[in-house]
């Protein structure tokens, strides 16, 4: 029920947006109070906002800038990432190159 109200309020507001009367002159027309029109002007931003803030922030991971045949034992780290039925083993800065490759494949299909 609250949401039903939210999207007709949004609906109400957009519309008055666009009507080009003041927010006194549209609610003296719909016969509701300009607390009224305010306090669901409020609702819909906080909303919004909340809405905003939930959304995933995706970061974009490249190794950095190397030569392949210039890599020796040294350069060798080891990550692991296991999700569901995928494990990816990263022992070495070839096998990161590979995985970023990979995952930039992935991102577009995706």
């Amino acid at each position: 029920m609250e949401t039903d109200k939210l999207a007709l309020w949004k609906e109400r507001i957009k519309e008055r947006e666009g009507s080009g009367l003041t927010v006194e002159e549209w609610c003296a027309d719909q016969q509701v109070t300009k607390y009224t029109y305010y306090y669901w002007k409020c609702r819909i931003n906080k909303a919004k906002k909340t809405a905003e803030e939930a959304m995933p922030v995706f970061a974009e991971l490249s190794p950095p800038a190397i030569e392949e045949e210039n890599l020796t034992e040294e350069d060798s780290s080891y990550l692991c990432i296991t999700w569901k039925d995928f494990e990816l083993s990263i022992c070495n800065q070839k096998d990161a190159i590979v995985a970023a490759e990979f995952f930039s494949h992935l991102w577009k299909l995706c």
